[in-house]
């Protein structure tokens, strides 16, 4: 591997699209990653990172799984983003077309819907694979 810097100077030269596309593919990789090792702490110990003295051993499952697996889906997550570029430029297009804005407030627009969606997607990972073994837990709003 030749680092990261190569590929984020190739990434940052091309059409918003391929940056785009390039954090979604990091959102859904780094979401694949949080539900691997949560559930691996879940299945060790009965508990969620959530709960007193877990959040250590969490963080080190994940940057276990960071470094190797990680590191091996970036060379694929660039191809995959440069791949799907395209679709992500018709996309900030349309939000440009659609809602009479410029490109960089389309921009904006798109990069909070992947934040909303890789958000949903991760916690929905959790809950649907048991990542909380005694249920979900309450709302901040409700404690």
């Amino acid at each position: 591997m030749h680092g990261v810097e190569p590929q984020l100077s190739l990434l940052s030269s091309l059409p918003s699209g391929a940056f785009a596309a390039y954090g979604v593919l990091s959102n859904l990789n780094a979401g694949v990653l949080v539900t691997m090792s949560w559930l691996t702490v879940v299945k060790q110990t009965g508990l969620t990172p959530l709960d007193p003295g877990m959040w250590p051993r969490f963080l080190g499952i994940y940057a276990a799984m960071y470094v190797s697996i990680g590191s091996i889906m970036r060379p694929l997550r660039l191809t995959a983003a440069l791949a799907a570029a395209p679709f992500f430029n018709a996309f900030l297009d349309k939000l440009q077309k659609t809602f009479r804005v410029n490109k960089a407030v389309a921009f904006g627009m798109m990069l909070c819907l992947i934040a909303v969606s890789s958000f949903t997607f991760i916690s929905c990972m959790l809950v649907v694979a048991g990542g909380f073994p005694n249920g979900p837990p309450p709302l901040p709003w409700k404690r």
